[in-house]
């Protein structure tokens, strides 16, 4: 995991400043968490849910789909540097 130094500087008084670190997640455990969302809801017997809770595995599912999509095409690009076509369409 990543971290990385943010500091807060008050615009008044630029003497004055905070620091905070946070940790970074890079996209491979961007897709690792999206996957195990996608898991942990994949053997729920949606038959026997509320409407309301269908709803709720149906959107797990498709924020996760998107953060894979996202995640590995910022990944491809990485690796093959393709500037060309930046949309998450597969090119072969």
């Amino acid at each position: 995991m990543l971290k990385e130094k943010v500091i807060f500087e008050d615009n008044e008084n630029n003497d004055q400043s905070n620091e905070a670190e946070y940790d970074m997640m890079t996209d491979s455990e961007y897709i690792a968490a999206a996957m195990n969302a996608i898991t942990a809801v994949d053997m729920i017997d949606t038959g026997i849910l509320s409407h309301e809770d269908r709803d709720k595995i149906e959107k797990i599912k498709i924020q996760s789909i998107r953060i894979i999509s996202e995640c590995l095409n910022t990944l491809y690009n990485e690796i093959f540097d393709d500037t060309a076509n930046s949309n998450n369409d597969l090119v072969l």
